[in-house]
């Protein structure tokens, strides 16, 4: 899986919704395993991104609705 292919969107996110993320642009990223994960991470910085904006990295499983009910279900 190349890089582009991983890039699942990329957008300015809307503001006006509720607890929305102070962050204008946001991308989510699918790897196919903790490996790619690092090496996308670490290709960032090495990059100097970070030298010019902000970044907030999350992540974690995708799931579908019914797992993500029960991963917060879980948790509590």
């Amino acid at each position: 899986m190349s890089i582009r292919q991983g890039l699942r969107s990329e957008h300015e996110h809307d503001a006006s919704k509720p607890h929305s993320a102070a962050q204008a642009f946001f991308a989510a990223w699918r790897c196919p395993d903790d490996a790619a994960l690092e090496a996308l991470v670490g290709g960032i910085a090495q990059a100097g991104w970070h030298d010019y904006f902000e970044a907030i990295n999350a992540a974690g499983e995708g799931v579908d609705l019914m797992g993500h009910l029960v991963q917060l279900t879980e948790a509590a």
